[in-house]
């Protein structure tokens, strides 16, 4: 009777997970959307722990003409978008129907957790009107001095390695640049990393770009499948790094509530998210929200 039961829970069991899947597998199809055959377990994500991902969507933007193509996050139905106009509709026109993010961090990740990429509404409304002004026009011209300069040093940087023969790794090179300019446009924290490709935040920044199978896996968890991050643990960052901003943030913090700031930057930006957020409340709300995302 047992092995009569077994035999009936199994063969019920397969039955569903074809129904399942031959439903999964026809889902764009059915819609006439441009896709290649899902695989029977990764769907789309057969490339993961192979090449980045970056890379992948590069691919499938060139093989497909069409502007969108359909994918499976396993077997979750998701769309690539390869269209300006369709894109500016989601993000701008039509903003209200995609408010909210499929990544996300853990409830134990606050700084991956709660930012601007990965929360979801209502928080993501509230945080994002507060951080307009940091965007404005006028702001972002205030910023040409800055990236003259440091697109300077970066000319000069280039031109130096040349004249010496040197192979010029672009990569890296714009990575010390890109780190210059936020860094001190968002936290006013000036380096030297785009003249001799070092500096504190440098390093720091560096350990973003190392690959291991236990960040391909959180990385991967985090964009494809949130629903493991709290099982394993998962941080949108490298501890050194959340660590090290974390200690810049407060160090800054403590300065500008002694001597004042007139920069309206991103920093005066989140000082103020912070105090309004303890003066109304909102503090506990948003980590009672991270805990349910």
């Amino acid at each position: 009777m047992l092995v009569v039961l077994l035999v009936s829970t199994l063969a019920c069991l397969l039955v569903w997970l074809y129904l399942r899947w031959t439903k999964v597998k026809t889902y764009w199809a059915a819609r006439n959307v441009p896709h290649e055959p899902p695989h029977p377990i990764w769907g789309s994500l057969t490339f993961m722990l192979q090449k980045n991902a970056g890379i992948w969507m590069k691919e499938m933007y060139s093989r497909f003409s069409s502007p969108y193509v359909g994918i499976w996050l396993f077997w979750r139905p998701a769309l690539i978008v390869n269209c300006p106009e369709i894109g500016k509709r989601i993000l701008v026109k039509d903003s209200e129907l995609f408010r909210d993010r499929f990544l996300r961090s853990g409830r134990n990740d606050p700084i991956g957790g709660l930012n601007i990429f990965t929360i979801n509404d209502p928080l993501w409304s509230s945080i994002r009107r507060r951080l307009t002004p940091v965007f404005t026009s006028s702001k972002l011209r205030s910023l040409h001095g800055l990236l003259s300069t440091k697109t300077a040093q970066l000319v000069e940087r280039i031109r130096n390695d040349v004249k010496a023969g040197e192979t010029v790794n672009l990569r890296m090179t714009y990575s010390d640049f890109t780190t210059d300019v936020i860094g001190i446009a968002s936290f006013g924290v000036d380096s030297d990393a785009t003249s001799k490709g070092e500096s504190h935040m440098r390093t720091v920044t560096k350990d973003f770009m190392k690959f291991s199978v236990w960040r391909g896996m959180a990385w991967a968890s985090i964009f494809f499948f949130p629903e493991l991050v709290d099982i394993f643990g998962f941080t949108l960052f490298p501890k050194r790094a959340t660590d090290y901003f974390r200690k810049v943030f407060h160090s800054i913090a403590k300065q500008r509530s002694v001597e004042g700031s007139n920069k309206k930057d991103l920093m005066d930006a989140l000082l103020k998210i912070q105090q309004e957020a303890k003066e109304t409340g909102e503090e506990e709300y948003l980590w009672e929200a991270l805990g349910h995302q």
